[in-house]
């Protein structure tokens, strides 16, 4: 999946948590929404999706909506033509503007969180330790793998913490450390962002912010993610010292909200964010989520998550699939598993992975044979063209035909999705289909060109000596042509 089809699924997911939010904010643990929004971000920073039947994307596909994530899963028609040479216009190939705009936006918000993050890293190290027997108390009990540093800082006004493996709970200068029921509340706070790594979980939405900054709704995200982490600690806080400390500590939460400032986005601390909303739910929480909230949470997390965070599952995504023929040889791979076939006269062999002979097959008097597995399985289908030329068809995909005039200059094609591969002259292209451009690289994954398609959907695919090395014609109707020169 490219950024924009992840950007596009992820906006769809965001949508329904942001929903369910609303309606069940105040009556599901505050967990709940922290496990959905890390859903969304696994949709943002993973560039594959897991198909599924139950997938909303595999009903709408059902009523006959097509989707540009099903495009691109499935694995177009490929068709050979000879190719005639036709000068391109000089530039043709060239970084698309939006690929520049996309990267300059990255670039802008990467700057704005690291130079955040270092001044704000800068302002801390000028803090200094506390030291008190109440504080020395709450280390002893509150042990950790990661040692938890306590420290005072007249750069802040409201408590933080920051830091991953040496987490740093820092308290501003003015806070009454001899007050032990606020320095209670406020450690206790502090120390549930430490134990669930809040401070990486917001490193990983920056991340995911920087990747989509186009995206809206990935803005809705971010935002409403740091909320939730807040509340998620308010709601653990609460459940720790009791029904009765709710009002106090919403209190105690407004005194600081009063002198709040400026924070660094990677830290954690008492948010600035919707403060009527943190004191409303401080004060609906329940002192223990019954068996019935539990269920609920599960179910919405397990249905949310197979409902809108995996694809459809269409024919060709249900079996992987992929073919390549090279002369009178060819590969077929169908659910993870290698076959070998081999053509002699009207008769094709069929081997495994392993080099043994799992079945053979005949071609009818129309050149057509069905391949099959050791299990009698069919795995794909040969056509032997009286022009000479073969197709070969893995499982339920579509057609591949290559004619002999392309296999005598040593070449050969397979193509997968928006992917493909060329062999010419003993060495090994692959290429990517993004809309209408085409990227272009070498056996060890480096780019050596990229090239646009013109209004006819015709594309020249050079090497790094900018040498040409085939003609690709993207179909309106889908299909992908290739040819050699």
């Amino acid at each position: 999946m490219d950024i924009m089809q992840m950007s596009l699924s992820a906006a769809v997911l965001i949508i329904a948590i942001v929903v369910i939010r609303a309606l069940a904010i105040h009556r599901l643990p505050k967990k709940t929404f922290l496990v959905l929004w890390s859903v969304a971000l696994c949709r943002l920073l993973i560039p594959f999706s897991i198909p599924s039947r139950l997938s909303i994307y595999t009903f709408i596909n059902w009523f006959g909506v097509s989707f540009k994530e099903e495009a691109a899963n499935t694995s177009p028609t490929i068709a050979y033509t000879p190719y005639i040479f036709e000068p391109i216009p000089a530039g043709a190939a060239h970084m698309p503007p939006v690929l520049i705009i996309w990267l300059i936006g990255t670039a802008a918000c990467a700057l704005f969180f690291i130079v955040t993050y270092i001044r704000c890293c800068r302002e801390f190290q000028t803090s200094l330790p506390v030291n008190n027997d109440f504080i020395t108390a709450w280390l002893q009990e509150h042990r950790m793998m990661r040692s938890i540093r306590i420290r005072q800082s007249d750069k802040i006004v409201s408590p933080l913490t920051y830091g991953i493996w040496h987490p740093t709970v820092l308290l501003p200068k003015t806070m009454d450390c001899t007050d032990e029921t606020t320095l209670r509340y406020v450690l206790t706070h502090e120390f549930e962002h430490i134990r669930r790594f809040d401070t990486l979980y917001k490193l990983l939405l920056a991340a995911a912010f920087c990747i989509h900054w186009f995206n809206p709704l990935v803005w809705v995200m971010y935002i409403l993610a740091n909320r939730d982490i807040e509340l998620s600690c308010d709601e653990a806080t609460v459940r720790t010292f009791g029904e009765t400390a709710k009002s106090t500590y919403a209190l105690m939460l407004i005194g600081l909200e009063e002198k709040k400032g400026k924070q660094s986005p990677f830290c954690t601390n008492f948010s600035k964010n919707a403060i009527e909303e943190r004191i409303v739910s401080i004060m609906k929480i329940s002192k223990k989520a019954s068996i019935f909230t539990i269920i609920t949470a599960l179910a919405v997390v397990a249905g949310v998550s197979t409902a809108f965070a995996t694809s459809a599952l269409s024919e060709a995504s249900d079996r992987m699939q992929s073919a390549s023929i090279s002369g009178n040889q060819g590969e077929i791979q169908v659910d993870g598993a290698a076959y070998h076939f081999t053509i002699n006269d009207d008769v094709i062999t069929v081997k495994d992975a392993d080099g043994k002979i799992v079945s053979t097959a005949t071609a009818d008097s129309e050149g057509t044979a069905v391949l099959k597995d050791a299990d009698d399985k069919q795995i794909g289908k040969v056509t032997l063209e009286p022009s000479g030329g073969v197709s070969v068809v893995a499982g339920a995909g579509d057609s591949a035909d290559i004619p002999n005039d392309f296999t005598e200059i040593g070449g050969s094609v397979s193509t997968s999705g928006n992917q493909g591969e060329i062999q010419v002259d003993g060495a090994v292209y692959r290429f990517t289909i993004d809309d209408d451009v085409i990227t272009v690289k070498d056996a060890n994954g480096k780019i050596v060109s990229t090239a646009t398609a013109d209004s006819e959907g015709n594309a020249i695919l050079k090497d790094a000596d900018d040498k040409q090395i085939c003609k690709v014609t993207l179909g309106a109707s889908g299909e992908i042509s290739v040819v050699a020169p």
